[in-house]
């Protein structure tokens, strides 16, 4: 989810897995990245750091517990819409009687069964 959030806010997304777990979020960055490292760090509440392991122009990000998809109020990128996400409404519907779904069936107590 963070990645797909840093991808819709610019960013082209990488490689992503799992780690060991770790206690707090890492920004990892590569030579010539360190301006988007300082940004993706400050979206996700943490520091930037550069690193001889990350390649050039990469960033890694290492999620921490409690690590939540990135939000920033005011920037209108995708991150941050500019309006709350639409909460989608099911409106009841009626099981079909007749047809190839056939009946509904119903347990001898009267319980209609469904699957």
């Amino acid at each position: 989810q963070v990645s797909a959030a840093l991808v819709k806010d610019g960013y082209r997304a990488g490689k992503v897995g799992n780690t060991n777990p770790r206690s707090t979020t890492q920004v990892l960055y590569g030579a010539g990245a360190a301006a988007s490292g300082a940004q993706i760090a400050k979206l996700l509440g943490a520091t930037a750091a550069a690193s001889a392991s990350v390649p050039a122009g990469h960033v890694d990000v290492l999620l921490g517990a409690g690590a939540t998809v990135p939000s920033t109020p005011g920037t209108g990128g995708a991150l941050d819409s500019g309006t709350p996400a639409a909460t989608p409404s099911a409106a009841p519907v009626a099981a079909p009687t007749t047809g190839p779904q056939g009946g509904a069936v119903v347990a001898k107590d009267g319980i209609p069964c469904v699957n």
